[in-house]
């Protein structure tokens, strides 16, 4: 697990994940199946509630079918969806993977929690709520966020783990089990050592806001008790999960840290925890080997790769590289458009780059738009250096050095920004070999 001292910044927030505990064990949910059954069973209007969380919790009250639907396959194994039950598959699991290890009940009840991404506003997890308590009527609830209360008394930051023991108490005299509900105000100074079970129900996510999530329901039971805590990751896009893309950062901070290759670090965060798929049979682990190769093979490694580049060698991309890679998105980024504030006039965009890129340093959309660039780039460095017949960087930079075809072409044909200014990356060490390992990309 994810130690509670992991490592914060005041101002621009920066994330360290820290070491990862035994008893971890992450769980991929793919809802897929569950939109083509619904598709079936619902009305066509409320299919625009499908495609992700934040459309789901963007108003709640229009994708109730799909809530109910979800909550009675997942909780009760209704509607013949078996890769849903997750009861039942992480109770297979306990059983055949993790010797026996049995369901932690906190004085006879099971204790749960939600989190959903932060699009979803207080009204729409009151709606959400609403919903889970008509499909479970045998369930208690707590919602904690700044609008709602437990006894008369309203949640605060301060007070927000006192009022929730006293609904798990409450909960433990009714006999029912009991599930919390909530988005920022829990993530933090929150331990609720009962809570086994931790759903994700979001779209990705910044990697330290997701780790403090995962962290409330890591929290060590007490002594004399094995937990074995499960983190599911309900997921629309199993190629963007916020279980894979936290993981590689941790892996990418590993090999910073200690000087090795993304590949050695990622052998070691494996080491510590389990990670399994619900499948339509029986849940399926994943072995190191396979699971590497799965997040090779989408565009994850990629992706965080380049945000963990903007996160910590932001300052040091030099105001000339940022002005080429304006160039690259301004064309086809709207949101990047709105950074030129009115200076789109396509004769001026190459004049203002550099001034824009002067003036717009610290803009989030620019950000993002800069590591849309990264990643493009990292994803074609392995097809650059095949081209080159090179096994490394370094070679792959010499030979482009020595045939100005190839880095004409290459420029061309492959890569979104020119060659010297990869180079460039190279000599500063952003796109450092240890990290961007062009043998390992290309699996």
């Amino acid at each position: 697990m994810f130690k509670e001292d992991s490592i914060f910044t005041t101002g621009e927030v920066e994330y360290r994940p820290q070491a990862i505990y035994p008893g971890v064990n992450f769980v991929r949910a793919d809802l897929g199946p569950l939109v083509e059954k619904a598709k079936t069973m619902l009305p066509e209007p409320q299919w625009q509630y499908f495609t992700n969380w934040a459309r789901i919790v963007s108003d709640p009250k229009k994708a109730m079918g799909y809530l109910t639907l979800w909550i009675g396959a997942s909780r009760k194994g209704l509607h013949n969806i078996y890769q849903m039950n997750y009861l039942s598959q992480i109770k297979d699991i306990r059983e055949r993977h993790l010797a026996g290890a049995e369901e932690l009940k906190y004085h006879g009840i099971t204790v749960e929690m939600f989190f959903f991404g932060n699009s979803c506003k207080n009204e729409s997890l009151e709606a959400i709520e609403s919903i889970a308590r008509q499909a479970l009527p045998g369930t208690n609830f707590i919602r904690v966020n700044g609008e709602s209360e437990f006894n008369g008394k309203k949640f605060k930051g301060e007070n927000a783990e006192h009022l929730v023991w006293k609904a798990i108490e409450e909960s433990v005299r009714d006999q029912k089990p009991i599930i919390i509900l909530g988005v920022n105000m829990p993530s933090r100074s929150f331990s609720i050592w009962p809570i086994q079970h931790l759903h994700l129900c979001m779209d990705g996510g910044a990697e330290w806001a997701v780790a403090q999530k995962l962290a409330r329901g890591l929290t060590r039971a007490p002594k004399g008790i094995n937990k074995e805590t499960f983190i599911i990751d309900w997921s629309f896009d199993p190629n963007r999960s916020s279980i894979d893309e936290l993981l590689l950062s941790t892996a990418y901070d590993i090999s910073r840290r200690e000087n090795i290759n993304i590949q050695t670090a990622l052998k070691k965060v494996f080491n510590t925890f389990n990670i399994f798929e619900l499948d339509e049979h029986d849940p399926y682990r994943w072995s190191e080997a396979d699971y590497l190769r799965k997040i090779l093979e989408s565009n994850t490694i990629a992706r965080v790769l380049g945000h963990s580049i903007i996160r910590d060698k932001w300052k040091e991309l030099p105001l000339d590289v940022i002005a080429e890679m304006i160039l690259c998105e301004v064309n086809q980024n709207k949101k990047l458009a709105k950074v030129f504030s009115g200076k789109n006039a396509q004769n001026k965009k190459k004049n203002n780059a550099q001034s824009i890129s002067n003036q717009y340093t610290e803009d989030e959309n620019l950000k993002k738009a800069i590591m849309g660039v990264l990643e493009e780039v990292i994803k074609r460095l392995p097809t650059i250096a095949q081209g080159c017949d090179a096994q490394t960087l370094d070679q792959m930079f010499e030979i482009l050095s020595s045939r100005p075809d190839f880095a004409s072409a290459i420029e061309k044909h492959l890569s979104p920004l020119k060659t010297s200014t990869l180079k460039k990356l190279f000599d500063l060490g952003i796109l450092n070999p240890n990290i961007v390992d062009i043998n390992l990309l290309s699996r």
